[in-house]
């Protein structure tokens, strides 16, 4: 089973309060599972230097948001105990030969979120076999 990349902090969180009978503290960037999004997303497209502003209310829970249960796993929005808004996405994409172009061009694109304060939450990299589709 894969742990959410930010479970860790709230083991060493929970290290550093003392006594640990409590609930840790948020980690940095964390809120209420039920607060709302601070409103946009900024999309940094390294191929061409661009920044894209996403509206958060455009797009579902589940991508704007990353929540973790008590065990400290990746959970749903209704289940999470927090949840780090999505702030800033910084997108990578290259041909074949590895040079920088457009998404829709691209064998590999490459992305890495950020909740608040360029806070890292997680990297995905999505491949495609030979040419990029039509």
């Amino acid at each position: 089973m894969l742990r959410h990349p930010l479970a860790p902090l709230l083991s060493l969180a929970c290290a550093l309060a003392a006594g640990c009978a409590g609930t840790p503290a948020l980690p940095p960037g964390a809120q209420a599972p039920d607060a709302p999004h601070p409103g946009t997303i900024a999309l940094h497209h390294a191929w061409n230097g661009s920044t894209q502003t996403l509206r958060a209310q455009d797009f579902p829970a589940s991508f704007v948001f990353r929540c973790v249960d008590a065990r400290g796993e990746p959970a749903e929005r209704a289940r999470a105990v927090w949840c780090v808004p999505v702030v800033e996405i910084e997108s990578v994409s290259v041909d074949a030969a590895g040079r920088p172009v457009a998404p829709a061009d691209a064998v590999q694109i490459e992305s890495t979120t950020y909740g608040p304060g360029h806070r890292f939450l997680d990297h995905t990299r999505l491949m495609r076999d030979g040419r990029p589709p039509v």
